[in-house]
């Protein structure tokens, strides 16, 4: 089998009709004497019109003969009720690759969301179909009389196992006369039982329940997205050596086809039989990528590799596109300009980057997140660390936008060092932040007050990015400006609309220990408490889990919901960070250490953290990740105002009504005045 590679890079096995020779004849040397005695006459048979041997074979081995695909699939009494939405290039990769005998193993990769899982429900549904099929399953694998024979669906976990791939496929089962009529199935939780002692069991790659069964053939999906773990390596003398990394999900795979192929398809080639490997690309060399390097050659594994928008019918698109640069490690994957030069195509391609052209209808998912549609979109495997933030443009146009809030001072850095380092003369520049006014008193008395210039009315949210010993900690603070709406996809493609937070930064510091020693906690939480006595509202603050348990309790006694959030620990405060970025909803003023951190921050797919560069720093970055998705949360629980139509004054319903209130007659009624009337009722805590 040779894997050839299309123009946009796609993997994809063809099969010559040399490799169908060397097949037939391959299968022709395992022959005993007496089998090849019996083909001999069995072919002279046929060469004379007569087919009485082939015919007995066939009736001792099939109760009745499996039919075509074609009608498999296009017939509602089989599996036609369920084809009706089928893409027509998987229609014909599944007719392809499941006629009888001719591939084992199959490897499906690339894009989300063009069927991968959907092939797999129609592969495991014909390998029950033709089981079905067989006189007796168990004499046609060679076990035992009533030995269980076992088709395994395995996923990462037993959840998914159960809700995604076993689903799918009971779910075209149940709708099919000839399953309902000849080989019905009784479904437990994570055991489905068929006639003869058939059985369509689920695993995860965590659990080697599977091993142990009869697999005859099943499917491992998302296997790139399984677990990773370490194995101790010892030495001679039993002291630990190293920690080699080893598959799981390899791991399993592999012992089921080694036990599929040298138990069962010894027995006959057109056994039904196969192993479908899927998943949507992750990083270069994982599993799937490996498993296709390793196949070539092999004439038995059937390999298929799409982008999403190579299957679905392609009359859902323009048929404009644009072009994309997929980097290589060395150099940033990039969208590539209209206007560009053949020159700068061929710097890119001498370069060892690949140029891929993408419908315009993915053109906002590109720009959105580069490094994700590349992966999830495109299905094109990507180096394991990459940059984080691709449109560094983005950057730019937050700091541009700081300037131009509607309503907004343009104040800059409030601080009379662009970075605090302790131990040395530094302040906040109060006027720049707040402005002095006063308050009248009881008594005729009044007091100086200071007020935010920015949205004094707005609740703040601070978190701070707490430090190891002689690291530097991160200080940011912003609220919620306003919220406008966005247009987003979801997992099917569809575009919607939502409405997300507008977020203005006020203050961004990178506060230093002083010299060979460290940070002196109480001195970063007295600035809060600065911030406070300032007129800024503290809604909410998050420190990093490194030593903040004296500083959260502090901040709650001050009447501040302060909780822990390790930006390290999940991805999703950076992608908060990344999506207010892409779809310029968030404003900061120019602050050298953050630009300089937001430009180099990394992706380590593998760890699944967004980090910084060797000899770098990420801690002002992880502070405004906190702050970003602090006020998303925030907004997730914000207090819902009730407020009253508007009635008469002299409506006395709102005490009057279901005999809330048990007003005696003859007394005077309350009068709500007309004021009142509009104001907020208590607040409800959502």
């Amino acid at each position: 089998m040779s894997i050839k590679t299309n123009s946009n890079g796609r993997k994809f096995s063809v099969r010559s009709e040399e490799e169908e020779i060397a097949l037939v004849m391959q299968e022709l040397e395992l022959l005993s004497d007496d089998e090849l005695s019996l083909l001999q006459e069995t072919m002279k048979e046929l060469h004379e019109g007569n087919n009485s041997i082939a015919t007995e074979i066939s009736r001792r081995r099939w109760k009745w003969t499996p039919v075509d695909m074609d009608t498999f699939l296009d017939d509602p009494y089989y599996l036609g009720e369920s084809t009706k939405t089928l893409y027509p290039k998987i229609r014909l990769d599944l007719k392809e690759a499941l006629t009888a005998g001719r591939y084992r193993e199959m490897v499906l990769t690339g894009g989300i969301g063009y069927g991968k899982t959907t092939f797999i429900s129609f592969a495991i549904a014909r390998m029950l179909y033709e089981i079905s099929c067989l006189r007796s399953p168990q004499d046609s694998y060679g076990l035992s009389s009533g030995s269980e024979v076992v088709v395994a669906l395995i996923s990462k976990s037993l959840h998914v196992a159960r809700q995604v791939m076993k689903t799918a496929v009971e779910d075209k089962i149940k709708i099919s006369p000839y399953f309902n009529e000849h080989f019905k199935g009784k479904a437990n939780r994570d055991v489905t039982h068929y006639p003869s002692n058939v059985m369509l069991v689920i695993g995860s790659c965590n659990s080697e329940r599977v091993l142990g069964m009869n697999v005859v053939g099943g499917a491992m999906d998302e296997a790139n997205f399984m677990t990773t773990k370490g194995q101790v390596i010892k030495g001679s003398a039993g002291i630990k050596k190293s920690i080699a990394q080893y598959d799981l999900a390899e791991k399993v795979y592999a012992s089921i086809v080694r036990r599929i192929k040298s138990r069962f398809l010894m027995c006959a080639n057109d056994l039904p039989g196969l192993m479908v490997l899927a998943s949507s690309a992750t990083t270069v060399n994982s599993f799937t990528d490996r498993k296709i390097k390793s196949s070539e050659g092999d004439p038995t594994v059937f390999v298929r590799d799409y982008a999403n928008w190579e299957v679905k019918p392609q009359d859902n698109f323009s048929g404009e596109t644009f072009e994309v640069i997929v980097g290589n490690g060395g150099l940033r994957s990039k969208v590539l300009k209209e206007d560009a030069t053949d020159a700068e195509r061929h710097y890119y391609r001498d370069a060892g980057c690949r140029i891929i052209e993408v419908p315009s209808e993915y053109s906002e998912d590109f720009g959105r997140d580069l490094e994700s549609a590349i992966r999830d979109i495109a299905g094109i495997a990507t180096h394991a660390i990459s940059a984080f933030i691709h449109r560094l443009e983005k950057i730019e146009d937050a700091v541009t936008r700081y300037d131009h809030v509607q309503g907004h001072q343009a104040i800059g850095h409030p601080c009379t060092q662009e970075e605090y380092t302790m131990q040395t003369d530094f302040d906040f520049m109060w006027g720049r932040l707040c402005s002095k006014g006063k308050r009248r008193l009881k008594g005729g008395h009044e007091e100086f007050i200071w007020r935010p210039k920015n949205s004094p009315g707005k609740a703040r949210y601070i978190h701070i990015d707490t430090s190891l010993s002689g690291d530097s900690t991160g200080l940011v603070m912003g609220y919620v400006d306003r919220h406008i709406e966005v247009v987003r996809r979801n997992e099917s493609g569809e575009e919607y609309s939502d409405v997300a937070p507008f977020i203005v930064i006020d203050l961004l510091l990178r506060v230093n220990p002083p010299e060979g020693d460290q940070i002196f906690l109480p001195d970063v939480r007295r600035m809060v408490y600065e911030l406070q006595e300032h007129g800024f509202h503290i809604a909410g603050m998050s420190c990093d889990s490194y030593q903040s348990a004296e500083m959260i309790q502090q901040m709650k006694r001050r009447g501040v919901k302060a909780d822990v959030l390790s930006v390290d620990r999940t991805t999703d405060p950076y992608d908060a960070l990344k999506s207010a970025m892409y779809e310029d909803r968030i404003a900061f003023y120019e602050y050298g250490p953050l630009i300089s951190e937001l430009k180099t921050l990394e992706y380590d797919s593998i760890k699944r953290k967004v980090d910084h560069p060797v000899a770098g720093s990420k801690d002002v970055a992880d502070a405004l990740a906190g702050v970003v998705y602090g006020l998303m949360q925030m907004r997730q629980t914000a207090p819902i105002m009730m407020t009253q139509t508007r009635r008469t004054v002299d409506d006395v319903r709102w005490i009057m009504d279901d005999n809330k209130i048990p007003w005696k007659s003859g007394r005077a009624v309350p009068v709500r005045s007309d004021n009142d009337a509009n104001s907020p009722l208590p607040i409800i805590i959502g």
